[in-house]
């Protein structure tokens, strides 16, 4: 397989087009939600190919963590099961807010735990460029930065494990640009014969064996809202769209009649109507309490989900100024005021104060740019826009910060300046929006409201 290689203070950095769960080195790394629940996307593949003992587990070791859940920015170590390689860590991230570099953060947050492991491999996927839909020469670019600003020595080989080809030719000429020592080589992620040789002697010998492996949290990396995963910052109502598989048309499950959550076969089989996916009655129901009413599979939400955001003000204003790449429209300019005050029973730190804010936004005054103006206001009167938490900015705790729904704060600068141009900005926001049950059509005979107060 083709890829490309380079190399930096002794370590051999490689990446290509390949399937993670297949390659033998010491450590992968997956994105994960606080409780390691999702059976979607590259952690459902995960989970899937290192079977039981994974699943096992990730089960015992978050029942030993407080609240049962991982921080956000920190890691969870597991053994990798059926799998090649000797262990997976799950890093609860990167949950990428406006402002943050939390892809990079979350890079370091791995190198800490492979050093303090001793681990000489590590292989990452593309973070943040899948579901979060970060822009690839943003994702890249702090790939890079990761590595070029990490402190320590770094492990002897470390693997981008990529799917797809846009990302890859910008990883290739981001590591032609950066790395003085770097070549096309020929990538092989089943037949690492070398990486085999050093996880077979480190099996032999017991140095970094799992068993022998403490528990570890990685502390690398903080989050802008590192206390509002969903199941921390929301609470949701209704579960009404649920009903028997026999009863649903369309419905279907995983592989061969699987439980895509516990990966077996279907017993007491449930199905979510708007979607039609199938489940066991009892995982569904788990999944529903442990990270939230919506589908594990497609992020379909049933029912609505609220938030923790203070009491606060979003005002609207029409304004005469042109956004790049929406040349031939007006925009609005999105001001919201959030008042320090004492936090409440939902919030990290109950009864300590926190920090207000006032944040600036654009959007192009658009149709579709309207459309997601509506959807902003639907969800700031659900709380959903900020949170209470750490601010990686400042490093100062109580701090409102963003909620995971990505804004415009400049006008221009790029995606890298949190600016336009960016020609998929409207679509990403509206997939966060929609992921958190806000949907186009929720919208669609709402009025722009010129100012919203929650109190």
């Amino acid at each position: 397989m083709t890829g490309v290689k380079c190399s930096l203070h002794g370590c051999c950095i490689e990446a290509y087009l390949g399937d993670i769960t297949k390659v033998k080195c010491d450590a992968i790394v997956c994105a994960s939600d606080s409780r390691v629940a999702l059976n979607a996307g590259l952690l459902g593949e995960i989970k899937k190919a290192g079977g039981s003992p994974i699943l096992e587990e990730i089960d015992r070791k978050l029942k030993r963590l407080p609240g049962k859940n991982i921080k956000p920015g920190r890691v969870l170590v597991t053994g990798a099961g059926k799998m090649r390689c000797e262990f997976v860590m799950y890093i609860n991230g990167p949950a990428i807010s406006s402002g943050d570099e939390t892809i990079e953060s979350a890079i370091m947050t791995c190198l800490k735990e492979a050093e303090a492991m001793k681990l000489e491999s590590i292989a990452f996927p593309a973070l943040g460029s899948g579901l979060l839909g970060i822009p690839y020469d943003t994702c890249v670019q702090q790939y890079v930065n990761a590595i070029i600003n990490w402190p320590t020595s770094l492990p002897k080989t470390i693997h981008f494990v990529l799917f797809d080809d846009d990302m890859f030719n910008k990883i290739k000429d981001s590591f032609k640009a950066n790395f003085s020592k770097w070549h096309p080589s020929t990538a092989d992620s089943t037949s690492n014969a070398n990486t085999e040789e050093k996880s077979r002697k480190k099996k032999s010998s017991g140095k970094s064996s799992h068993r022998n492996q403490p528990e570890k949290h990685g502390r690398g990396a903080s989050y802008m809202n590192d206390t509002s995963d969903v199941d921390s910052a929301s609470d949701v109502e209704g579960t009404s769209d649920v009903e028997d598989a026999s009863e649903a048309k369309g419905a279907s499950g995983g592989q061969n009649g699987d439980c895509p959550i516990c990966l077996c076969p279907i017993t007491d089989a449930k199905t979510l109507s708007l979607c039609g996916h199938v489940f066991c009655q009892q995982c569904i129901d788990h999944s529903f309490s442990a990270i939230g009413q919506y589908c594990p599979i497609c992020l379909k939400v049933y029912g609505v989900i609220t938030g923790n955001q203070p009491s606060s003000s979003m005002t609207v204003q029409d304004s005469f100024s042109h956004l790049p790449g929406f040349e031939n429209s007006h925009s609005y300019q999105i001001s919201y005021h959030i008042p320090g005050g004492v936090q409440g029973k939902n919030h990290p730190n109950p009864g300590k104060s926190y920090y207000g804010t006032d944040r600036t936004a654009y959007l192009p005054k658009t149709e579709q740019g309207t459309t997601v103006l509506k959807m902003l206001q639907l969800a700031f009167s659900r709380r959903l826009i900020f949170t209470v938490g750490k601010s990686r900015t400042t490093n100062m705790e109580n701090m409102v910060t963003w909620n995971d729904i990505h804004h415009k704060t400049s006008r221009i600068g790029g995606p890298s300046g949190f600016g336009y141009p960016d020609d998929d900005y409207l679509n990403r926001v509206t997939s966060e929006l929609s992921a958190k049950g806000i949907t186009p059509e929720d919208v669609a005979d709402k009025r722009v409201k010129s100012k919203i107060n929650i109190t």
